[in-house]
């Protein structure tokens, strides 16, 4: 697995465990300020998987080729889903990317730990925002790069107890 490309189903698998540790090694899952604090945020519908992308990034981009972590975006999503709660500590949240094929039409694809978790408030309702840094992985190449969110919870056999993705 090369720069941490994900090939196959057993690459990505394999990954999870790896992110998991690499959070909660870091306290990535701590309160944390977010500045600014009007920069809008990818708001995610978790009945529809939807990820609305600001109109701000829609018009500027998410980040300029070759920045490494320069730009941290920022998604929302519904604390509850059903009964899950999405702020639980067993809830561990990836973004998995695509970024923007080169020349040859090749393009890197990886897995990113979600940085930070927070609960806020937003128009009287609980969300849970977090954050996904930008690293030069994902902007290696000009263009257009995909990305979905992964909410999961695993079992003491690793398998999946719960699992929510969004669309790309």
């Amino acid at each position: 697995m090369a720069d941490g490309a994900i090939n196959t189903l057993d690459d990505y698998y394999s990954k999870l465990n790896e992110l998991i540790a690499l959070a909660r090694e870091n306290n990535n899952y701590q309160h944390f300020l977010r500045l600014p604090l009007d920069e809008p945020t990818f708001d995610i519908d978790a009945n529809s998987r939807v990820i609305t992308v600001p109109a701000e990034f829609k018009k500027n981009g998410l980040s300029v080729k070759n920045d490494e972590i320069a730009e941290i975006v920022y998604f929302t999503i519904d604390r509850y889903y059903d009964t899950i709660d999405l702020y639980s500590p067993d809830i561990n949240i990836i973004i998995q990317w695509e970024g923007a094929p080169d020349a040859k039409k090749e393009s890197l694809s990886g897995l990113s730990a979600a940085l930070f978790r927070d609960c806020i408030r937003i128009d009287g309702n609980e969300k849970v925002i977090f954050g996904w840094a930008i690293d030069g992985r994902i902007t290696k190449n000009a263009g257009t790069i995909k990305f979905a969110v992964h909410f999961y919870m695993l079992d003491a056999e690793n398998k999946f107890s719960f699992n929510l993705n969004t669309l790309a």
